[in-house]
């Protein structure tokens, strides 16, 4: 991209002479100031803290006028944010528009800077300051939000646009027949500006448009030129029927016959094809030659021409109309009135074209005969003369006397001799249509760059000079700030009436260690009314932090420690904090708080009961015991009020069977059985209490026996169970006596789907039900039914669950399924991941078994059976054996009664 001409700088060396309106103007100066009755105090920001570790100032409208310093006045003061000294982390300031434009800013000679009679008018604005405890800084004004974020083209809110009105300053400049009218309008302005971990600023900008508009008398004389050329070209049309005529009349002239010609020709009246208004556009260049209006869309001009940046893609410090733009503006003026006359001209060309002409020409020699010679068609036919249907000729007599006076040899010669004749005229007459386009738009428009454009042009630098993306070399806050403005206007810059800076945003940013606190205690256990030792790393150097003991529900245990010092590198004052007497045993928390960046750190502590002389004993009768049998353990001297737990431990100290929480009370003792798990190896073990509040323990030893002995309600006797079977087969209610655990399930305890088979036990062709608890309502599960392999054996699809979440589904056990378990799995359909499986156990179909309806099975035995036909026990076998025992003595008795009556006969 071709690097931006220089800007030139307020105080400069003048290009033109001091204006008259410039020096009237600095004279009034001193009593502009004391009529100006602006607020001027301490406003604005002036210095920041020593400790601030970071600035942002968005200020719209500041610069200087007629000797006051605008940055200083109060109503228009910016955002501005100051870390940790001032308001921070965000500062927001709308101005409205009324505000900005109600300055008394009075330049002299019955010049205002602002307001609705003033050069400037504002539209509303916003402005942003941002500086955050980590040295960030940001800043924005302009048309911006409560974020800073710019808003593109404006806000109905912040349209932050600007109008400059300079006719006033045209005086004395020269002006006279050059420009009349002179404003420039800017759409929205806005700026940004943020520094990160005190990194290189990045800054942008945007203006929504900007147009220049001006009147020119001398473009205006443009078209007074172009209307002179077509009052000339009007005047020779309208006396067009004579000159052909006389034309003819001149070349055809003949002592021997009458010549008469007659032209058939109405004249088009120009000025009806004359545009009302004469507009010609080029490259966001538009110019009315009928009023001479200009107006410069700079936005678009820029984007057009790839040698020149963009509005909004500008270098820092570029002058709107620099040399390369203002040659720009002048090649689209010219541009555009160019292609205004032209399309003007080629109008006119096609109306007079476009006529029509009809030409008779007559020659009578009453002896020799007569010549008619006819020519119809339009003036641009005539003119091109290439048609040779336009011309008739129609003869009598003796013709040839009459075309050898004439010096030609034929009757077309005659009628070529006509055209020729009008088609000279009118080419002579009108040269607009015979000669280039080009050229008579040339004729035109000649010298117009260098005789009005340029002059033009160069009035408007000599009164506005804009520079956008402004970057000054040290910021609004001074030494190590940065600095962008949107857009710096100076009026009469040769030596500045005003200089105005409009969305200014300047920040000031560090690098911050971060601050990340931590935090140890030690000890990290200790009983009321003791205190732990914190210390501490990361927090903010050379400040203060608060440190608070916490239960855990974040409650405040006790007074905070307020201002513990911090060091240089963060460190934190190792601080000893007391627990308060009879603060509840348990787990807290120790939270500390960083003053400055409120971020905080924790700690655990466990919080003991106070120290007191326990002295645990335990003791335990008998210390004899067999498995599965208990013993009674007695303790002492522990915490009162308060729980121990209860321990068997082996030889090597390892825990057998589970433990045992026991309550102590108000003096500390406690007793409790303690069963020895069934199975437990004789041997030597060991009984250890420890007391919950102090971890302090106890011990006595315990000797496990073998356990030889009876048992008695459904213990094995001599290691066999009475008649072999547990009453009904079964455990009432589900739990085991004598040792084990009582309802060892817990009744209605779970919401579980689970899955049943009734009976769990079935042979092929026999019927089972299949059941379901807690699956979810209203759904649909389905049953599939596997071996031990793992093959499917069935499957039972959409079967139905009912609004308690219970389903029931009759299955029978197919023909020819092999003995043995299968597994019967219910999934959910909706949710596969809920599924519940049962067992069935398959038996053989033949034996004396029992069937699902009671009835007894040949082959199998009772409880179940057994294939291979040994003899069954239990009150069915005896049943059996009996009824046997019965049949064998109906016999005995009738064999003998049969050999006694064989005897007796």
């Amino acid at each position: 991209m071709r690097e931006p001409k220089t800007a030139r700088e307020p105080g400069a060396t003048p290009d033109k002479p001091q204006s008259g309106l410039l020096k009237r103007c600095i004279a009034f100066a001193s009593t502009a100031i004391l009529a100006t009755g602006l607020t001027i105090s301490g406003a604005g920001p002036a210095h920041a803290a020593p400790t601030d570790d970071s600035e942002g100032l968005g200020k719209f409208l500041g610069g200087q006028a007629a000797g006051i310093d605008l940055d200083d006045v109060a109503e228009i003061s910016g955002a501005y944010a100051e870390n940790p000294s001032g308001e921070n982390p965000v500062v927001t300031n709308p101005l409205g528009a009324e505000v900005l434009n109600a300055l008394d800013v009075d330049l002299g000679d019955s010049l205002q800077l602002l307001g609705d009679n003033g050069l400037i008018q504002l539209g509303a604005v916003n402005q942003y300051g941002e500086a955050q405890d980590g040295g960030d800084a940001r800043a924005a004004s302009g048309a911006v939000s409560d974020q800073g974020a710019i808003s593109v083209g404006g806000s109905e809110q912040f349209p932050s646009d600007a109008s400059i009105t300079l006719t006033p300053l045209l005086s004395g400049l020269g002006a006279d027949g050059l420009v009349s009218d002179l404003s420039l309008e800017l759409g929205a302005v806005s700026s940004s500006i943020e520094q990160i971990e005190g990194g290189e600023p990045t800054s942008n900008y945007d203006v929504a448009g900007a147009t220049l508009n001006f009147e020119s008398p001398a473009v205006g004389g443009v078209y007074d030129e172009l209307l002179t050329t077509v009052d000339g070209v009007q005047g020779t049309l309208d006396g067009l029927s004579g000159s052909i005529s006389d034309a003819l009349d001149a070349s055809i002239n003949l002592g021997i016959a009458g010549v008469e010609t007659n032209v058939d020709f109405t004249p088009p009246d120009l000025t009806q094809t004359l545009p009302d208004s004469v507009v010609g556009e080029s490259s966001g260049v538009t110019v009315d030659l009928t009023s001479g209006a200009v107006t410069v869309d700079l936005e678009s001009l820029l984007a057009a021409n790839p040698d020149l940046p963009n509005l909004n893609e500008m270098p820092a410090n570029s002058e709107l109309l620099s040399g390369p733009v203002v040659a720009a503006v002048s090649d689209g003026i010219t541009q555009a009135i160019t292609d205004a006359v032209t399309e003007v001209v080629q109008n006119l060309r096609d109306t007079v074209s476009a006529t029509d002409l009809a030409v008779t020409t007559t020659i009578d020699a009453t002896i020799a005969g007569s010549v008619t010679v006819t020519l119809d068609g339009t003036l641009g036919e005539v003119l091109e003369g290439s048609n040779p249907d336009l011309v008739t000729v129609d003869s009598t007599g003796a013709i040839r006397t009459i075309l050898s006076a004439l010096g030609l040899d034929s009757v077309d010669e005659l009628g070529t001799l006509v055209l020729n004749t009008v088609g000279g005229l009118l080419g002579d007459s009108l040269t607009f249509l015979t000669d280039d386009l080009e050229s008579t738009v040339d004729g035109i428009t000649c010298n117009l760059s260098e005789d009005v454009v340029g002059p033009v042009l160069d009035i408007v630098n000599q009164v506005v000079t804009v520079l956008v993306n402004v970057q000054p070399e040290t910021g609004d806050l001074g030494e190590g700030s940065s600095t962008v403005r949107a857009v710096q206007v100076s009026l009469l810059p040769s030596q500045p009436l005003a200089t105005v800076d409009l969305a200014s945003s300047t920040v000031r940013g560090t690098l911050v260690a971060p601050v990340s606190p931590e935090i140890t205690v030690d000890p990290s256990e200790v009983p009321a009314g003791d205190a732990t030792t914190v210390d501490g790393t990361g927090f903010t150097p050379d400040s203060t932090a608060t440190l608070q003991l916490q239960d855990a529900e974040g409650n405040p245990v006790g007074d905070p420690i307020e201002d513990v010092a911090t060091d240089a590198d963060g460190m934190l004052t190792s601080t000893d904090l007391t627990v308060p007497e009879g603060t509840t045993p348990g787990d807290y928390t120790i939270v500390a708080t960083d003053d400055t960046s409120s971020q905080t750190a924790e700690a655990a502590l466990t919080v003991t009961g106070a120290d007191s002389a326990i002295d645990p004993a335990v003791t335990v009768d008998p210390t004899e015991v067999p498995a599965g049998d208990s013993t009674t353990v007695e303790g002492t001297g522990y915490t009162p009020d308060n729980t121990a737990t209860v321990q068997l431990e082996d030889a090597d100290g390892n825990p057998v069977g589970e433990s045992i929480t026991v309550d102590t009370d108000g003096e500390g003792n406690f007793t409790e059985e303690l069963p020895v798990p069934e199975g437990t190896e004789p041997g030597d073990y060991t009984v250890v209490v420890t007391d919950d509040e102090t971890g302090e323990s106890a011990q006595t030893p315990l000797t496990v026996t073998d356990g030889s002995g009876t048992e008695t309600d459904g213990t094995e006797t001599d290691g066999t169970e009475t008649d072999g079977t547990e009453t009904d087969g079964t455990e009432t209610d589900g739990t085991e006596t004598d040792g084990t655990e009582t309802d060892s399930s817990d009744e209605d305890a779970t919401d579980e789907p689970s899955v049943t088979v009734n009976p769990d036990t079935a042979a092929p062709g026999d019927d089972v039900t299949v059941g379901g608890e807690n699956f979810d309502p209203d759904t649909t599960v389905t049953v599939e039914i596997t071996d031990e392999n793992g093959d499917i054996v069935d499957t039972i699809e959409g079967v139905e669950v009912e609004e308690d979440g219970s389903f029931t589904e009759e299955w029978t056990v197919p023909e020819g399924t092999d003995p043995g378990e299968l597994t019967v799995t219910a999934t959910d359909d909706q949710d596969p991941s809920v599924s519940e499986s049962a067992t069935l156990t398959v038996t053989e179909s033949s034996g004396l078994g029992t069937d699902s309806d009671g009835t007894v099975d040949p082959g199998a035995g009772s409880d179940g059976g057994s294939d291979d036909g040994l003899a069954v026990t239990g009150p069915t076998g005896a049943i059996g054996l009996g009824l046997m025992a019965l049949l064998f003595l109906v016999v005995g008795v009738g064999i003998v009664g049969y050999a006694k009556e064989r005897r007796m006969s």
